[in-house]
């Protein structure tokens, strides 16, 4: 039984290229939406549904996580980077959509006050990792998802717990 290689270096660079250009891409409609566009006021109510687009988005990157999550548990590692590449692609459709939305509407602020805009405001604070914290990171994910197969398994290192 002969054993193909799950990606080539080709592969690879293809999918770095992707996600390069796709994240200048991003780096260049912001910059454009917030510096040389001003849209009118009502351009924002012709784009109402924005937000649970946003919602939605970010449910589909949820679930294609959970899903090459059981791919790798599962040794199917081509499987496991379509997910992990889906994902990506969704998080790049959020992010355009997000950025789409604030660039219309302005910051939103939250509408509670007291114990609830408390709680809601220290959760917040408490991420580890803001979203705006990821960009850097997720071309360099996506890449390694793209290429990880190519490079062979990993051993993963101890945390000292004992687990």
């Amino acid at each position: 039984m002969e054993i193909v290689p799950v990606s080539s270096k080709t592969d690879a660079r293809l999918a770095l290229g992707i996600i390069l250009t796709s994240s200048a891409a991003a780096v260049g409609f912001l910059l454009w939406l917030l510096y040389l566009h001003h849209p009118p006021p009502e351009l924002a109510q012709r784009w109402i549904f924005l937000p649970r687009l946003n919602a939605l988005l970010n449910g589909l990157s949820a679930v294609a996580l959970c899903v090459g999550l059981y791919f790798i548990k599962h040794r199917n590692r081509r499987a496991h980077r379509n997910s992990m590449l889906l994902a990506f692609a969704f998080s790049f459709l959020f992010l355009i959509s997000y950025i789409v939305n604030h660039g219309l509407r302005g910051d939103t602020l939250f509408p509670g006050e007291g114990t609830v805009r408390t709680v809601y405001l220290s959760i917040f604070m408490k991420s580890p990792m803001p979203p705006r914290d990821l960009g850097p990171a997720s071309p360099a994910s996506a890449s390694g998802a793209a290429g990880a197969a190519e490079a062979g398994p990993r051993s993963v290192p101890s945390t000292g717990t004992g687990h």
